[in-house]
């Protein structure tokens, strides 16, 4: 079994450090792969854990939270 049938079928994950090239193979853009790359793999987390779709939200606002927490802490000066 080749390594991209591999992938195709679930078996091996298509290795994050490659996404730039796949990307630019496909003439797509980078980071709207990378945010495709990272939700299916949120998706993935949350269904094997059996989670609710709230947990989709509950990401979302932590990750504003670290967004706005992160330019605070960027602007003070000493």
């Amino acid at each position: 079994m080749t390594e991209i049938s591999k992938i195709e079928t679930g078996k091996k994950k298509f290795p994050f450090a490659s996404l730039e090239a796949l990307a630019s193979f496909l003439e797509m853009d980078y980071s709207e792969l990378k945010d495709l790359y990272v939700a299916d793999k949120l998706v993935e987390e949350a269904h094997k854990y059996e989670c609710s779709d709230a947990v989709f939200t509950v990401a979302e606002s932590q990750s504003k939270y670290l967004r706005n927490k992160n330019v605070k802490q960027g602007k003070i000066k000493f």
